[in-house]
């Protein structure tokens, strides 16, 4: 019986979905004060078997410029688009 998922480390899901998926979440949960263990144990797992470290090379809350917002404004953005 063949698995359904990834093959290997290069696989889009762990390129893509860790860097800018998972690390935008874990930043989230920063800004929201929600704990995100199980998140950031993956993440860093992945980062060591692959080489690469995706807390570097992701895209979090920083780079979408979301980081100064309260949730309060985070959740108006989210909801009307604006600031």
């Amino acid at each position: 019986m063949k698995m359904k998922g990834p093959e290997n480390l290069k696989d889009r899901y762990v390129t893509e979905d860790v860097p800018y998926g998972m690390v935008l979440i874990s930043t989230l949960g920063d800004l929201l004060k929600t704990p995100t263990p199980t998140h950031d144990a993956i993440i860093q797992l992945a980062s060591v078997i692959s080489r690469t470290n995706y807390w570097k090379t992701g895209r979090g809350i920083k780079e979408l410029g979301l980081s100064k917002m309260t949730k309060q404004s985070l959740k108006k953005f989210l909801t009307e688009g604006k600031r």
